[in-house]
């Protein structure tokens, strides 16, 4: 049986992540991501409002709290939704990873997803 107590919390840990990372933009992306997956899904008034709420403000933790509640809401009504959130979050996860092979000494590495900005100080 899947947790989708979980699956919510991976799913709000890894938008909330990308929204902060990233700023709006994330919450915005023009493709289908988590966030998308989710405010499509939420929708009841209660799970709109905490979309909402999160989109306007997403610096207040109270708000993702309120995104995370009724996401296990909806997850534990339609549990056939926390296998489809969690292929999801898989793909979103390999989607974002970073690796880098260094040899020698002395070396400077920068990594950067998708709208980082880099600074590099020696």
């Amino acid at each position: 049986m899947i947790d989708v107590g979980a699956i919510a919390a991976a799913a709000v840990a890894w938008i909330q992540g990308q929204a902060l990372q990233a700023g709006q933009s994330a919450l915005d992306a023009g493709r289908q991501t988590a966030m998308d997956w989710v405010t499509d899904k939420l929708t009841s008034p209660a799970g709109q409002e905490a979309v909402a709420d999160v989109t306007a403000a997403p610096e207040e933790s109270e708000n993702w709290d309120a995104l995370k509640t009724q996401l296990i809401k909806l997850l534990k009504k339609q549990p056939e939704l926390a296998e489809e959130l969690q292929k999801l979050l898989s793909g979103e996860a390999r989607s974002a990873g970073l690796s880098a092979t260094v040899t020698g000494d002395q070396n400077t590495v920068a990594q950067a997803d998708r709208q980082s900005t880099i600074h590099i100080q020696r």
